[in-house]
């Protein structure tokens, strides 16, 4: 009786007594997530000491899925679909068992939570394989328009390997999914002798004691522990959607490649640079005293180009981008960013702790300057969704603050188009200087990446965001941008 009625507590959020997941292989999916992007760079264990990727050759690619030669097969899908009961976890290891074809495994969640307990047998059947010598599955996913709650969260968010601290993050949420954190909860009408409240206290220390152990090993950041436990009612969760915050708590943000693209460095000039240097910093997991948090920020005034006149705002075409691949850095107390290109123009960027920018007789100097790299280092692709959170551009909105007070003004002469698009038709030119009122945002899979819609004069339409001035949201303190 006493299990039973703890049982009641641990299920479904609707009170409903379940008969367990569905749990198949969906060949359906395949193409789906062969299609997803990450959204921001990938992130392991490591990350937390913000370590320098001493590989010239690696400029990390955004797929979801990177078969590393063509033999590889097309990966299968695993879905688990509905609520979790007792032996699901059996089900789960007698499917994976049943696959005879090798190749790479996803396992995708569809579910509103269930049994606790049972979440911990499916992450350990997850785990298992993850840190074996022959893992078969190459990570967990949450699709756009699936959820995965309660109890649900708790599997997806202890799938990881803990035993490779240097491998990139698997824990992939798309983009308009709903991954859901909360703690274990026992309906109003349900009365529990002392017994039973000892045993969902117990409860609620074991899902504590397993989370910490997520932040042990730094799969997770405190903060997600903290946000689980502010959160204790059956329908009241700490809701994760495939965005900046899925990002900063760990997990892996990805879309498919009809939203996500990467960027060119065509018209990114240093001052933008900087702002994708302080976020590819603030925003990561990367460890920060409160002195380099409050003082570390890459705002890049200038550049270290004698030769050039007018060093504010140099394009990184001015710096050598135009010729080919070019590696470009700039340091901020403790850390130093680069920004590289490849033959095909596209942008990659790495942080890592350590002062490796241009010489300068002052070893603080702010704003910092960027210049050409003594040493290339690995570094992840730039997509026009990390862009736009550079450039305070979320959902077709600019951000509150994203400003200063006086009006954004251009940085460099720009023309103002019908749409958000280089082939759409010419409005009029835009001088350097010139203030504008910025009406809205759009993030598209053009060169540009970002738009601003913009009103000048009278007149209305888009210019590229990269060509836009005045920006205060430079996320250069993660006290104030990720405070709670």
């Amino acid at each position: 009786m006493r299990h039973a009625m703890i049982l009641v507590g641990m299920l479904l959020l609707s009170g409903q007594m379940a008969l367990g997941a569905q749990i198949s292989v969906d060949q359906n999916y395949v193409s789906r997530l062969v299609d997803l992007r990450r959204l921001y760079p990938a992130q392991s264990a490591d990350s937390v000491v913000a370590p320098k990727i001493e590989r010239a050759d690696y400029f990390g690619t955004n797929g979801v899925f990177n078969p590393f030669s063509p033999e590889v097969p097309s990966p299968k899908i695993i879905r688990i679909v509905g609520p979790l009961e007792r032996g699901d976890a059996g089900k789960l290891k007698q499917t994976i068992d049943g696959i005879e074809q090798y190749g790479p495994l996803f396992v995708s969640f569809d579910s509103p939570g269930g049994v606790f307990v049972e979440a911990f047998e499916i992450a350990s059947v997850i785990v298992d394989i993850l840190e074996s010598q022959d893992p078969r599955i190459a990570g967990v996913i949450v699709f756009a328009g699936d959820e995965c709650l309660s109890a649900c969260a708790v599997t997806f968010a202890a799938s990881f390997d803990r035993a490779h601290p240097g491998v990139d993050d698997n824990r992939f949420v798309e983009r308009g999914a709903r991954l859901g954190f909360h703690m274990p909860y026992l309906p109003d009408q349900v009365e529990v002798s002392a017994g039973d409240g000892r045993a969902m206290l117990d409860l609620g220390y074991d899902i504590s004691d397993f989370m910490v152990g997520l932040l042990d090993t730094n799969a997770n950041p405190p903060e997600l522990l903290r946000q689980m436990l502010k959160h204790r009612e059956p329908d009241k969760f700490f809701e994760l959607h495939g965005d900046l915050e899925t990002w900063r708590l760990g997990f892996s943000p990805v879309a498919s490649l009809e939203i996500a693209s990467t960027i060119s460095v065509s018209g990114l000039d240093t001052s933008t640079a900087g702002m994708l240097c302080n976020l590819a910093l603030v925003g990561s997991r990367a460890h920060m005293s409160f002195a380099e948090d409050e003082f570390c920020d890459f705002r890049l005034g200038g550049a270290n180009h004698e030769d050039i006149p007018n060093p504010d705002n140099l394009f990184l075409t001015q710096l050598g981008a135009a010729q080919g691949p070019v590696a470009l850095n700039a340091s901020c107390i403790a850390f130093s960013c680069q920004l590289r290109t490849n033959k095909d123009y596209e942008v990659g960027v790495a942080v890592w702790r350590g002062s490796d920018g241009c010489p300068s007789k002052d070893s603080d100097s702010f704003p910092s300057r960027m210049c050409r790299a003594p040493v290339e280092v690995g570094v992840h692709n730039v997509t026009n969704h990390f862009l736009a959170e550079a450039l305070s551009c979320r959902d077709g909105a600019v951000l509150d603050g994203a400003f200063v007070q006086r009006s954004p003004i251009t940085k460099h002469d720009v023309n103002m188009r019908t749409s958000p698009a280089l082939d759409a038709a010419f409005v009029k030119e835009l001088k350097a200087g010139t203030p504008v009122s910025i009406v809205g945002c759009r993030i598209t899979t053009d060169s540009q990446g970002v738009w601003y819609e913009v009103t000048q004069s009278g007149q209305r339409g888009w210019v590229s965001a990269r060509f836009v001035g005045g920006h205060d949201e430079r996320f250069q303190y993660r006290g104030n941008r990720f405070g709670n």
